[in-house]
């Protein structure tokens, strides 16, 4: 078979005919980019001495093994004489639509058929994407319910759409697809609406409208629209506590802050408040301006608290940072030790498994013990 061809679906159709011939077509539906070799293969169990096939905007060809091609469209099977009634052709956009291969039995007057479709792929446009809210401005916050619209237009077969945000693809909020198609050429426009109330997690991360089609390519099949979605700082998830210092040297207390847009931070020391890039009377304690952690994601500040030198009253005193913007208001304690940080006793399943064992065994044993005490059984008769 000459070329490489896109099936969609591989299959014979096999049916009976008004004369009660079983007819197969190979294949039943077929893709195929412009350019590229198909065949179609029509067949019948009987000899046949006419095969012709109707192809959209071709006249009704005659084919057979002895004919010359026309158009570059020529004969295609093992012989008329085994039933074979098919065709080989090059593809033009032209002939999208549905293609139909005659046969007429030898000595017969009444001629079989037969059809398969044939979809003539065309390159729809790149993603359309929009978002849409019940708040007015470019700002988008937290817990915002929010409307994304995709539409890809003019392709053939009809494109499918998949979403993302950041690497994560999303399956739920989603519509059915909707589809529109053109009466003259017959090309699909397929759009879906994404509703989805936003999360502090989204921040910073690109929504994706990610287009599945035949002919687009990694460079045109994606279209991203930036999510920067406003929350005030989140409560931090465990207690915040900072081992391992050491008396006499500098310390640094870290503390990371999920927020957006920037808070403003401050650092209360019992009663004594520093602000960022300020320092204290003393000079020993100096906070400095918080950064943004790239590495964790958009949003996430980190403020560092410097004691130099730590005194051992200092691991007594209390330490609050408070963190501000427009959208709320978080304060987070923090403990600091001269202590190393305890490491919790980690035990594999291996591990774990033979200490359960090993405790049902000394719990067996035990009853058995107390059990042969009570009765005076074994090592135990004769005893008062």
């Amino acid at each position: 078979m000459a070329g490489k061809f896109c099936l969609v679906l591989f299959a014979s159709l096999l049916y009976k005919d008004a004369v009660g011939l079983t007819v197969g077509v190979q294949p039943q539906q077929q893709i195929a980019k412009e350019g590229e070799k198909i065949t179609v293969q029509c067949r019948v169990a009987v000899e046949i001495e006419a095969c012709t096939f109707e192809i959209p905007n071709e006249p009704i060809l005659s084919l057979s093994p002895t004919k010359q091609p026309y158009n570059g469209i020529k004969y295609f099977g093992e012989g008329l004489d085994k039933g074979f009634c098919g065709m080989e052709m090059t593809v033009q956009n032209k002939h999208n639509g549905r293609v139909t291969c005659s046969m007429t039995p030898k000595e017969q007057t009444v001629t079989t058929k037969a059809n398969m479709t044939l979809i003539v792929a065309r390159k729809p446009s790149s993603p359309e994407l929009s978002i849409s809210k019940p708040q007015k401005g470019a700002v988008y916050m937290e817990e915002e319910q929010v409307a994304a619209t995709c539409v890809v237009r003019n392709g053939r077969p009809a494109a499918n759409i998949t979403w993302y945000i950041g690497e994560s693809k999303i399956t739920e909020g989603l519509s059915a697809p909707s589809e529109e198609v053109s009466a003259t050429d017959v090309l699909f426009t397929i759009k879906q609406t994404l509703t989805r109330k936003l999360r502090a997690s989204d921040n910073g991360k690109p929504l994706k409208c990610v287009a599945g089609h035949i002919l687009l390519t990694s460079k045109d099949d994606t279209t991203i629209r930036q999510l920067s979605v406003y929350f005030g700082p989140k409560p931090s998830p465990e207690p915040l506590e900072h081992f391992g210092l050491v008396e006499g040297e500098e310390g640094k207390i870290t503390v990371t802050v999920i927020a957006y847009p920037r808070p403003s931070l401050a650092w209360m020391i019992g009663d004594m408040r520093i602000h960022e890039g300020e320092s204290d009377e003393s000079g020993r304690f100096k906070v400095l301006r918080a950064t943004e952690n790239q590495l964790k994601g958009s949003g996430y500040w980190e403020s560092v608290l410097v004691i130099n030198p730590l005194e051992k009253e200092d691991v007594e005193r209390e330490y609050v940072l408070t963190a501000t913007n427009h959208y709320g208001e978080q304060s987070y304690k923090v403990a600091i030790s001269t202590n190393p940080e305890p490491r919790m006793l980690e035990l594999g399943a291996g591990t774990i498994v033979g200490i359960v064992v090993a405790i049902l065994l000394i719990l067996i044993i035990t009853s058995i013990l107390v059990f042969a005490r009570a009765k005076g059984r074994w090592c135990f008769a004769g005893k008062a």
